[in-house]
């Protein structure tokens, strides 16, 4: 259209890609969730079917930002450092719907634990029902939930961790 070719930097995509990762913004309802769950010594562990540079942002973000304090929504910085650990489709080589034995597994029993020991909060019900096959807990998580919906959400997981 343009005549001629667009010529972009080498890495222009990577960090373009790693730009738009650092603009997300996470829903601020967990926070609460997870930092109680944190309190009753739970892991809270980002499983994510993801790009090597998502991984990348997600690793830089966790050790350079500021606490984690509520608001509607969360920059995607300051949330980051609310993951004891992160694990990534692009560094696992798998995603987590096609084994989760495979993808879940190396991390679990590296912590002594087992599927029966673990909760997945996903928005595929592929991958909650793959989770569940494999003997873990899964509560299917949609950001668009209705309010009488997302409050049966909160009570479903408050129950498994057990914390009011």
């Amino acid at each position: 259209v343009f005549g001629y070719p667009l010529v972009f930097p080498p890495d222009y995509l990577t960090r373009k890609s790693v730009d738009d990762c650092q603009l997300m913004r996470i829903n601020g309802q967990f926070i609460p969730l997870l930092q109680a769950a944190q309190e009753t010594g739970t892991a809270i562990v980002l499983a994510t079917d993801n790009m090597d540079c998502f991984y990348d942002a997600i690793q830089t973000a966790r050790t350079s930002s500021p606490p984690v304090r509520k608001s509607e929504t969360t920059p995607f910085n300051t949330i980051c450092r609310l993951f004891d650990d992160v694990l990534c489709s692009s560094t696992r080589r798998i995603l987590k719907s096609e084994d989760p034995r495979r993808f879940f597994e190396h991390w679990l029993t590296s912590h002594a634990l087992d599927f029966n020991n673990a909760l997945l909060l996903d928005d595929l019900e592929k991958n909650c029902r793959e989770f569940q096959a494999a003997g873990g807990t899964a509560i299917q998580w949609k950001s668009d939930l209705l309010d009488v919906e997302a409050g049966k959400f909160h009570s479903e997981l408050k129950s498994w961790l057990q914390i009011s």
